[in-house]
């Protein structure tokens, strides 16, 4: 099976006002997928169409090649069990202790209760959070909360994990250690991830794929490393466009990095080549642990051959800038 879940010519409506257009996307399985767009995009729109939560107008979508139907109940209960789902207000009920809370959906499928006292014991352990089993939300912090929503989402041993601005009102480092438990959660479990989110910073500290959504529309889908290397422009009206000043008598080269390696390249080139450049704006990055990025350089007009020359003997990509706007 090549595909887990694979969404075709999707679309979906609120009073005539048309939330998603023709949507089509397909996440691999052990995958870790990101969603991004600007608020209002639909996104979470999206995400929960996958789920089962929302209905859609058109299209269909497929769960491990298995058709999303709303008129057979019992098939869209089965495929609901392998769907774990996280919201960004952790949705855990006030009454309920944390032990309570994550055993939830194990008393709704009628687990027997020793596999679910079982089940609930090894799961706390699993995220960190068997010391604050008799407590109330109330009584725990906001990263604990999400532990506890995460452990309630893996209680039915999803495949899939979906994740709705999972870490929006998190600090950033509560943020960073619920992205590495969703990290090993994807490693050690074999869950299929995907993370809707509006922070670039989670989509480049853990997403192998991306797509970015735009007025309900996905503009463009791929490598998320390749993606920022491209800096397309569905990409810049996520992140703001970066004005680059040129003039008559320079050029500019935009030149991508892939490794920490290619990078070393830029300190050498004046001496190698006798001759100097500006950096005008630069952006180098972490993305799932790998170093990547851009450099936009400027340089005199007559040197234009002689250092492309250069890059493309040192196997570097690079493309040349030819407006204010960083068209290319």
């Amino acid at each position: 099976m090549t595909k887990i879940i694979n969404v075709q010519n999707v679309t979906k409506s609120y009073n005539k006002q048309i939330i998603l257009k023709q949507i089509n996307m397909t996440v691999k399985p052990g995958e870790i997928y990101g969603l991004i767009g600007l608020s209002g995009s639909g996104k979470s729109t999206l995400l929960r169409c996958i789920n089962g939560i929302e209905k859609f107008d058109s299209g269909e979508i497929h769960i491990e090649n298995e058709l999303i139907s709303y008129d057979d109940s019992i098939k869209s209960r089965r495929i609901k069990k392998r769907i774990g789902m996280i919201f960004q207000n952790f949705a855990l009920l006030e009454r309920k202790t944390v032990f309570e809370n994550i055993a939830l959906p194990l008393k709704c499928w009628k687990e027997e209760k020793n596999k679910t006292e079982n089940r609930v014991k090894e799961l706390m352990e699993f995220v960190g959070i068997s010391h604050i089993a008799g407590k109330r939300p109330s009584q725990i912090s906001g990263g604990q909360k999400q532990r506890v929503a995460i452990a309630r989402a893996l209680s039915l041993s999803p495949k899939i994990l979906l994740c709705d601005e999972a870490t929006s009102a998190l600090d950033p480092n509560t943020t960073k250690s619920i992205l590495e438990l969703l990290k090993e959660i994807n490693r050690k479990l074999n869950i299929t991830v995907i993370i809707v989110t509006h922070e670039m910073e989670v989509i480049r500290s853990v997403c192998d794929k991306m797509s970015i959504i735009e007025n309900g529309e996905i503009k463009i889908s791929g490598d998320t490393q390749e993606i920022f290397l491209m800096n397309p422009e569905p990409l810049q009206n996520v992140t703001g466009k970066k004005r680059i000043q040129l003039s008559e008598d320079k050029t500019v080269l935009k030149i991508s990095f892939t490794s920490q390696e290619d990078t070393a390249v830029l300190s050498y080139m004046p001496q190698d080549l006798k001759t100097g450049f500006s950096i005008l704006s630069a952006d180098i990055d972490n993305y799932n642990e790998k170093t990547t990025g851009n450099v936009f350089i400027s340089f005199k007009a007559e040197n234009k051959a002689l250092i492309m020359n250069y890059l493309l003997e040192k196997k570097i990509m690079f493309s040349e800038i030819f407006d204010k706007e960083g068209d290319e």
